[in-house]
């Protein structure tokens, strides 16, 4: 292994370690334990239902991968510690699969720019929620298969031979596919592709192709499950659609400026978590 990769994972590991000892805070509630159909739904209600996927009557929450995810935590008998362990561990494979794209996309020698974003992506204080929240652990899914997505796109403009060409082609999309079954944010995936494209000429436009076609396909198997429809949450988390995009321009905002400027180090935001999880009327 590269010592710039296991730098980065040992970063990951010492940023987030300490939240394997917490419980079930804030939404992990209504997606986790006081959701009745999460032990019982099956593949194609998960898919196709969203009512399987929250406790409440909110109907625009799809996320098939999470609720796949936290099944198979649910089914290993050890409470919060599974649930906690798997994010971690989702956490460690987008680091690892981050630091792969950089050393792909990057000119040569790029072990050091890819040892630095691995690192602000290991430790940055906004992962704390992604990883600490399970809840958010759709945004983990995404970017670890989203930069999988990307490095398959950028192995098809590599490979020799045209069957391998078209295997990572399709790679790339089921990547960019499952991604988006991870969250909606995965939109961006072929958005990035075809930025560096401009940027630095690869991955091909076939291959950003490929990631358009995979998130497109995420994108209607979520229409068929809403039914056409996208139902509006009541404030802040929807309303109407002035509403919906003030809420979203307000939520972009604050993350680019917290991505910019962190009020407080992963250690305090860790602590902060650690104390909301453990509280007594919190904890399961």
């Amino acid at each position: 292994m590269s010592r710039g990769l296991l730098a980065a994972l040992v970063l990951a590991l010492l940023a987030h370690g300490a939240g394997l000892r917490n419980g079930f805070a804030y939404d992990d509630h209504r997606f986790i334990d006081a959701n009745p159909r999460l032990a019982t739904a099956g593949l194609r209600d998960v898919l196709l239902d969203p009512s399987t996927h929250t406790a409440d009557s909110d109907r625009d929450v799809w996320r098939p991968l999470r609720v796949l995810g936290h099944q198979w935590d649910l089914s290993r008998g050890l409470g919060a510690f599974a649930f906690h362990l798997h994010s971690l561990a989702a956490h460690l494979a987008a680091v690892a699969l981050g630091w792969l794209l950089l050393r792909r996309l990057l000119p040569a020698p790029s072990e050091v720019p890819a040892l630095l974003g691995a690192a602000v992506l290991a430790m940055h204080p906004l992962g704390v929620e992604a990883v600490g929240f399970l809840s958010s652990r759709g945004d983990e899914y995404a970017l670890a298969l989203g930069c999988a997505a990307l490095i398959a796109a950028l192995r098809a403009g590599e490979a020799p031979r045209r069957r391998a060409r078209l295997a990572w082609l399709a790679g790339a999309a089921a990547c960019a596919f499952l991604a988006f079954l991870g969250k909606e944010s995965a939109l961006w995936v072929p958005l990035l592709g075809l930025l560096a494209l401009r940027l630095v000429g690869r991955p091909r436009p076939v291959a950003v192709l490929a990631l358009t076609a995979g998130v497109a396909a995420g994108y209607l198997l979520r229409q068929v499950a809403l039914s056409g429809l996208s139902p509006a949450q009541t404030s802040p988390h929807g309303g109407d659609a002035i509403s919906q995009a003030g809420w979203a321009l307000y939520g972009t905002g604050l993350t680019l400026w917290h991505a910019l400027w962190p009020e407080r180090t992963v250690a305090a935001e860790q602590r902060a978590a650690t104390v909301v999880m453990v509280s007594p009327r919190r904890t399961v």
